[in-house]
């Protein structure tokens, strides 16, 4: 199967292999020419997909291609860290608010934080109190049941505006509750799915944005791991939780020593592209899957088997993302929100 990324209105169209095969020549050849090169044995339907696509919105015809130059894909970014996800189990295991002021200094965009154990609505806003200050454009909370009211978690929202995603896991049923009026607009989501150390994080459909930032990006890093650091329950630093390397503790590294070193940015480079099978799926330009990369004869292969196969089209076992959404529809485990 094949992919068009509608990137003005963010929508995701497959198409037959043979439609993807058309329109990687229609750059070069004219539609008669491409039929010459099929030996004209698919002209009705090569002309019954254009047409399709013209009616979608998705294309035209024109006398005057050169006027209309292929997307420029290239990429760069002035952030040294985009996002980070940090997990928490212990105040003691490090200083998190000494890990926000070194993520800000980086220039990051995005914190995901992942508390495993319960903590009281004061030590959340003690440990986050750096962040006010800060140049996060958003934080993502996911906290595991306190017994505190919600008028209490909303607390947190209240004192840190740079909040947008507050989640309550090992909660028990599934539910939303929304502010009251005039207090902001960040719901809380209750899931009774817990969030344990080094939860893994796959890839899903419904999160896949088509966006041309995405995917210049796509084309030359992996957009999962690119300028992404992650402190885990422990306070080692690595690439993401999941990742079996690391880079020392953040009470004895700097994030920033460990972010400049080759080891590190080795996996932000190592796109889809160069990866088996992914190479091979229509979905390798919009996919988040923070899998660990390794490499085994001279090839590159993700360790978390993908719930998608390229081969059959299909998906497979419920990811994460899934177990979290319940009926709740809570937000992606992703740490990231490129648009």
């Amino acid at each position: 199967m094949g992919l068009i990324c509608d990137v003005q209105r963010k929508e995701l169209l497959h198409i037959p292999s043979l439609l993807a095969e058309v329109l990687e020549k229609i750059y070069q050849y004219s539609v008669e020419e491409i039929k010459d090169v099929y030996d004209h044995q698919y002209d009705k339907g090569i002309d019954a997909y254009l047409a399709k696509l013209v009616e979608l919105g998705v294309g035209f015809y024109t006398h005057n291609p050169e006027a209309f130059p292929a997307v420029e894909l290239s990429w760069g970014s002035p952030l040294e860290v985009y996002a980070a996800v940090i997990e928490v189990e212990s105040v003691s295991n490090y200083d998190v608010g000494d890990v926000i002021r070194q993520l800000d200094d980086l220039g990051c965009a995005g914190l995901q934080v992942r508390f495993l154990e319960p903590f009281s609505v004061e030590d959340i806003c003690r440990m986050l109190q750096p962040a006010k200050d800060s140049r996060l454009k958003f934080i993502e909370l996911y906290i595991r049941e306190n017994g505190e009211l919600e008028e209490q978690l909303f607390r947190i929202v209240k004192e840190n505006r740079r909040v947008t995603t507050l989640v309550v896991h090992s909660a028990g049923e599934p539910r939303i509750v929304f502010p009251e009026k005039n207090a902001g607009s960040v719901n809380i989501v209750y899931t009774g799915q817990p969030v344990r150390r080094g939860q893994p994080d796959m890839a899903r459909l419904e999160n896949f944005v088509a966006s041309t930032p995405i995917l210049a990006e796509a084309r030359h890093f992996n957009i999962a791991l690119n300028r992404k650091v992650c402190i885990d329950a422990e306070g080692f630093i690595r690439n993401y939780v999941s990742h079996e390397a690391h880079f020392g503790h953040v009470s004895q590294a700097s994030i920033r020593a460990a972010v400049e070193s080759p080891a590190f940015r080795e996996k932000w480079r190592l796109h889809n592209d160069l990866i088996e099978q992914c190479r091979d799926c229509q979905y390798r330009y919009l996919c988040l899957s923070n899998s660990d990369v390794v490499e085994n004869g001279g090839k590159y292969h993700k360790k978390e088997i993908c719930d998608f196969d390229p081969y059959t089209n299909t998906w497979h076992k419920q990811t994460l993302r899934d177990q979290l959404r319940g009926d709740a529809q809570n937000p992606a485990l992703a740490g990231d929100k490129r648009e």
